[in-house]
């Protein structure tokens, strides 16, 4: 069997220089298409420089389980559910101030658990509307009530089923060229080019009219939120010249951490698997991957020596 390799069009060449924030863009496989790619590639030039640009075979995220590592949080919630909750009084309080029920009377399932209780398949599950009442988001973790059921991340069997041998995802991952810019205005780049073009509808959009816009090209692309989850990203979606995935010290923010001594590659590595933390001094929980996107890296280096490290371990 040959091996499986991304269809890489611009390279990543490891460099220290600029230190200014990166970021990843890529589509969801349903939207994998030129006109897409067009948009993006625009949005990103007008505020970055793209450093990598490649078609990723949809069998090396079967090969690599690399959609299975890049929801990892999310997908140990999908399984494990109403046990991971539980570790945490914070979540069980948003909970229980939100859906009114007293968290261990309440039928708390995984997505996935939920397909043979309700006998559905995942694109059902996923595109099943509910009031606001019966929907929570919290630590980017997402309960959805449906009948006397509360699941958790709905959209994970979806995701998942989506990267199959026969999807194609493009990627592209830019150095933005003023450290002050900010993710926002570049994702706002992007939606203005989908919409400037009339052959790309953003997907559903009629299902989806009463969400805000930057909700609605969540189902069409993805992009780094902050400079940590953009580390995340790359480990999952950038490969070096070699063919392999990079590495966290190949990573100008993350290799300055590892340089200086602040944390070990390991330690990085737990973060990106389970993004969960407390941090000192007050153990305030935190999705160390969701920080607000404006923060600068000496903001995001802080906050990374802040963290707790007897947080709970994934399953």
């Amino acid at each position: 069997m040959s091996e499986i390799k991304p269809d890489v069009i611009i390279p990543y060449i490891q460099t220290d220089s600029p230190m200014n924030p990166l970021t990843v863009v890529y589509v969801r496989p349903q939207t994998n298409k030129l006109n897409y790619e067009t948009a993006i590639i625009k949005g990103v030039q007008d505020f970055g420089d793209i450093i990598y640009l490649a078609n990723l075979n949809g069998k090396l995220f079967i090969k690599n389980a690399l959609i299975l590592e890049h929801y990892s949080t999310q997908y140990i919630f999908s399984i494990y559910a109403k046990h991971e909750i539980a570790k945490y009084p914070e979540m069980i309080d948003k909970f229980e101030s939100h859906f009114k029920v007293k968290f261990d009377e309440a039928n708390i399932i995984g997505s996935f658990d939920a397909l043979l209780s309700l006998n559905i398949d995942s694109e059902t599950l996923f595109n099943t509307m509910v009031d606001d009442c019966d929907f929570l988001r919290m630590y980017e973790q997402t309960i959805k009530k449906i009948d006397n059921l509360y699941i958790v991340n709905y959209d994970i069997p979806a995701i998942i089923k989506k990267y199959d041998p026969e999807s194609n995802i493009f990627v592209v991952a830019a150095r933005f060229k003023d450290k002050n810019l900010k993710i926002e205005e570049l994702n706002q780049a992007i939606f203005d080019n989908l919409k400037n073009n009339m052959s790309t509808p953003i997907i559903d959009e009629d299902k989806y009219k009463h969400m805000e816009w930057w909700e609605k090209v969540r189902r069409t692309y993805h992009i780094s939120g902050n400079n940590i989850a953009a580390c995340f990203d790359m480990i999952d979606f950038v490969y070096n010249t070699k063919g392999n995935n990079v590495t966290f010290d190949e990573i100008p923010f993350t290799h300055s951490l590892i340089s200086k001594g602040i944390i070990t590659q390991e330690k990085l590595a737990y973060l990106k698997n389970y993004n969960l933390v407390r941090t000192n001094p007050d153990g305030k929980l935190i999705n160390i991957a969701a920080t607000k996107s404006g923060l600068s890296f000496e903001e995001c280096e802080e906050l990374i020596k802040t963290i707790k490290w007897e947080s709970p371990t994934p399953l």
